[in-house]
């Protein structure tokens, strides 16, 4: 017989691990109601905003594919207009001034495609994140 103060023998590390995971799961017994409610709400506006946010940054995100596919097709057919046009020149001082032309508006053009595909992509990231910032606006009026 052990005398109170000696320990129990340690359980194997494969017994403690049984007893763990046997143990009851954790209850909300002893929270207020409305405590749980929130918590149940909190994850509600959760779930919506992530679902709504999904939803928007795929649209988004197929607008801004389509605009990168238009200008890709602008500038090929841009291209090929510039190549033709280079080779139907018939002395070297009016080929100078078609392509410094066409040099001008090739840069004006690139400055104004990067430009919209800057406003779609900060569009996508603001609208992306426009549910989870509703969410946590929510949470905290719950609160």
């Amino acid at each position: 017989m052990r005398s109170p103060h000696e320990q129990p023998p340690a359980l194997p590390a494969w017994r403690r691990r049984l007893e763990r995971k046997a143990a009851p799961p954790h209850r909300s017994e002893g929270f207020p109601v409305t405590a749980n409610r929130t918590v149940e709400q909190i994850v509600n506006t959760s779930a919506d905003a992530l679902n709504e946010s999904g939803n928007v940054s795929r649209d988004a995100l197929q607008e801004l594919a389509k605009a990168y596919q238009d200008l890709a097709s602008k500038n090929t057919k841009t291209v090929t207009a510039a190549i033709r046009a280079l080779a139907a020149v018939k002395s070297p001082p009016e080929f100078i001034e078609l392509q410094q032309k066409q040099i001008r508006q090739g840069v004006l053009d690139t400055l104004s495609g990067n430009q919209r595909l800057g406003q779609l992509t900060a569009a996508v990231v603001a609208s992306a994140f426009r549910p989870a910032r509703k969410q946590i606006e929510a949470v905290q009026k719950i609160e």
